[in-house]
């Protein structure tokens, strides 16, 4: 797959050229035909022997572009997480196969705050295995000054490791976890609670997240318990620079999309 970009003076457009001959098929009627909410413009046709993809991309930078110049906060996160919803559940209004989401930082672009999608009928990809290569790009990108970003992103990853995930729980998993952090914290400002970085990992967790071999560098420095305040530090100081150092694949496993 080779991506070039086109700009004129009032339009930009991104090119996905693939080797795979051109076929027009109901996918692409259907995005030609109607205008469907978080999908890119698009249009398809022969070239050099393959096809090429042509997004309209106007006025819209990428998610790779944005995160460049700021770090990612745990509400930047949700309302990807939100948007990738929808969409996938409007395309399935419109008879259209969510794995044909380009789900990548270079691929999905911003405009307004609102997220916009390539979708490329040709695509092969699992959608549950793209989000969850998603989740790395979160985390090495978060901003380690907030926790409460750490904790999404590492309860993404590791749930996203599981089969036939269903997003949507992972979300409102996530939110019940916040709740009773905010509240334990809430607890031990009055002097009721024990709210600290040995409790941020229960055992149950750790039994089921399984870390391979490189993420013994966490536990040799301070315990398992507290792998993500040490991991952070060091990332924040730039001592360590692989996003690996705090959260790696323990995956491999067949996905099923069930967002």
């Amino acid at each position: 797959m080779k991506t070039t970009l086109e700009k004129e003076w009032d339009r930009s457009y991104l090119h996905i050229d693939i080797e795979e001959e051109f076929q027009e098929n109901y996918q692409l009627q259907m995005i030609r035909k109607n205008k469907i909410p978080g999908i890119l413009k698009m249009k398809g046709m022969e070239f050099d022997k393959g096809s090429r993809y042509t997004f309209t991309i106007s006025g819209m930078q990428t998610i790779n572009q944005i995160y460049e110049r700021k770090n990612i906060k745990k509400e930047d996160i949700l309302k990807f997480v939100f948007s990738l919803i929808t969409v996938t559940d409007t395309l399935k209004k419109y008879l259209l196969n969510p794995d044909c989401l380009l789900v990548s930082p270079e691929y999905v672009y911003v405009m307004e705050e609102k997220y916009s999608f390539c979708y490329l009928p040709v695509k092969q990809k699992i959608l549950s295995e793209s989000f969850h290569e998603m989740t790395e790009y979160f985390v090495k990108n978060l901003d380690y000054e907030e926790t409460e970003s750490i904790f999404l992103a590492y309860e993404l990853h590791k749930a996203t490791l599981q089969e036939n995930y269903n997003l949507e729980q992972i979300i409102r998993n996530y939110e019940e976890q916040e709740k009773d952090r905010m509240n334990e914290i809430e607890e031990l400002k009055e002097g009721r609670g024990s709210f600290t970085e040995d409790n941020v990992f229960i055992e149950d967790e750790e039994d089921i997240y399984k870390p391979n071999q490189d993420i013994e560098t966490i536990r040799e420095i301070g315990g398992w318990k507290k792998p993500w305040r040490k991991a952070a530090d060091k990332i924040r100081k730039k001592r360590w620079g692989n996003w690996d150092d705090l959260i790696l694949e323990t995956d491999g496993q067949d996905q099923e999309p069930q967002l």
